[in-house]
């Protein structure tokens, strides 16, 4: 609105997921910054921390342990399914789950809870 245009680049489909009507209007009419913290509260923002570089890298540290199959799988899940029917989501998470079981990945991120690790494969996606 700064600029005399309005949202784009899926930004009016990205906040109408995230905040109600009134509140995206507000934001988009006014152009008002908004701290960290309110943009905590308006779940625009996962969290809001002191040290946001030692944060991501927690978070990137917790998921480069897993699968990394598992992990693009759940990706891949929430992404095709977030707006999707009941019936549409749990046939997806149906096939993929079909798709990770008995493979090396699922097996040495399965043994890792029993102490015993074995190294992570580099594989490609089954699911386009």
């Amino acid at each position: 609105m700064n600029k005399g245009l309005i949202p784009d680049m899926s930004g009016s489909v990205t906040l109408r997921e995230l905040v109600p009507i009134d509140v995206a209007k507000e934001l988009t009419m006014t152009g008002r910054v908004i701290s960290g913290d309110e943009a905590s509260e308006l779940n625009l923002v996962t969290r809001c921390v002191e040290n946001p570089i030692e944060e991501a890298l927690a978070v990137a540290r917790a998921i480069i342990c897993r699968s990394p199959d598992s992990v693009a799988a759940s990706k891949q899940l929430f992404q095709r399914n977030w707006a999707a029917n009941d019936q549409k989501c749990l046939e997806l998470e149906t096939s993929m789950q079909k798709d990770l079981i008995g493979t090396w990945n699922q097996l040495s991120a399965s043994l890792r809870n029993f102490g015993v690790t074995l190294p992570y494969k580099n594989t490609k996606p089954t699911h386009p």
